[in-house]
């Protein structure tokens, strides 16, 4: 139930749908961003981010994200970080969902 805009610096399209160039080409109505990127990277992007007016990040967990994580989060922005983004979105299969039934069962989701 979710818009979905890919956004990539160099690429036209991914998977048939036209790609943004930064997070400040997308819609004003976008206020959240996954952010799926290399540490260097990412601290750049939220700085796009916070210039696009948007809220909300998630930080894809798999690299060390901490000091664009305390950037977004100086800047107002708020965060997730340390989760995968395929736990939450629906349909959760494979691995994500026996993951997902244990995080709930310890109250940890």
């Amino acid at each position: 139930g979710y818009a979905v805009y890919p956004v990539h610096p160099t690429r036209k399209t991914f998977e048939g749908d036209a790609c943004h160039a930064t997070l400040k080409t997308l819609p004003p109505e976008v206020k959240t961003a996954v952010i799926a990127v290399s540490p260097e990277t990412a601290e750049a992007m939220v700085d796009d981010a916070a210039a696009a007016g948007m809220t909300h990040l998630w930080f894809q967990q798999g690299k060390n994200q901490s000091k664009a994580i305390a950037k977004a989060e100086g800047l107002g922005l708020q965060t997730v970080s340390r989760k995968c983004i395929l736990m939450y979105a629906q349909p959760v299969t494979s691995i994500h969902k026996f993951h997902r039934f244990f995080v709930k069962l310890f109250g940890r989701y």
